[in-house]
């Protein structure tokens, strides 16, 4: 202990001699400049969530946009949906079509199939790019895809710990698609066997090695 040695903590090797940084790394950067250059901000559509004390949700940025039709009620009711509060916030906004792109945990399905109207709501106001009617829908109603990073298999078992992926059939005009994924220990474990089968330089030791193991299909499933 520190008082064995006679000496505060702060004497210690660990604690003098490390990297010192020029900033807190949680000020690096700004997310609302982001949303400033994607046009989110003061934006009729859209609603900047301040999210600083991280209460509402604690693994998403101090600030998150999400539709402005959207009310705090319904917000919260889609976080308690989701897996660890990660209810769909916008991360990302196409600047000529306006489509939204939006990143989330698992719903909170499980075996009995439950539902959160919010949740559908919200997705829906995505579907629609912020707007809660457009006349367009009534000619030529827009297509929603919700892409499950997993396989379909590994989403149906998590249904038995309370989880699980949409029902598409409660979403409105919704397709579901599972990107076949497998979990992070299987991909983490082909990142270091791919990687151990290099050397420093960067040249192969042995090619077959790559070309004969699943670790080149684990890389592809997770870059495509």
């Amino acid at each position: 202990s520190n008082n064995a040695l006679g000496m505060s903590g702060c004497h210690l090797f660990a604690f003098k001699y490390r990297r010192r940084y020029i900033s807190e790394g949680w000020n690096i950067t700004d997310i609302r400049q982001e949303y400033i250059r994607q046009g989110l901000i003061d934006h009729t559509k859209w609603q900047l969530v301040d999210n600083s004390d991280w209460t509402l949700i604690e693994t998403y940025p101090s600030y998150i946009i999400l539709p402005a039709a959207l009310d705090l009620r319904a917000v919260k009711s889609a976080v308690a949906y989701r897996s660890k509060g990660r209810l769909p916030a916008v991360t990302y906004r196409h600047a000529a079509t306006d489509a939204i792109m939006s990143r989330s945990a698992q719903p909170l399905v499980g075996i009995t199939l439950k539902n959160n109207k919010d949740d559908e709501k919200l997705l829906d106001l995505y579907r629609l790019k912020g707007l809660p009617y457009d006349n367009k829908e009534q000619e030529v109603p827009a297509k929603f895809y919700i892409f499950d990073a997993r396989r379909q298999i590994a989403a149906t078992l998590n249904m038995a710990a309370g989880k699980g992926t949409e029902d598409v059939s409660t979403y409105t005009n919704t397709d579901l698609i599972f990107c076949d994924i497998d979990n992070i220990h299987v991909m983490r474990a082909a990142v270091t066997s791919f990687a151990d089968t290099l050397l420093p330089g960067g040249i192969v030791t042995n090619s077959s090695s790559i070309s004969g193991s699943n670790n080149t299909v684990h890389l592809a499933n997770g870059v495509t």
